[in-house]
């Protein structure tokens, strides 16, 4: 995963898929998720 570039993560909600775009600004290693900034919600 290059750093400053922009990626969409793809996930499940109760109303369907979701896609968010967005910067990468932390990964816990603990939960497995990823902490966006600078990101937009894209349907």
């Amino acid at each position: 995963m290059e750093a400053g570039k922009p990626i969409v993560v793809t996930y499940a909600t109760k109303y369907g898929p979701r896609h968010f775009c967005g910067f990468v600004a932390k990964v816990d290693l603990v939960t497995h998720r990823i902490k966006m900034v600078n990101g937009d919600e894209i349907e």
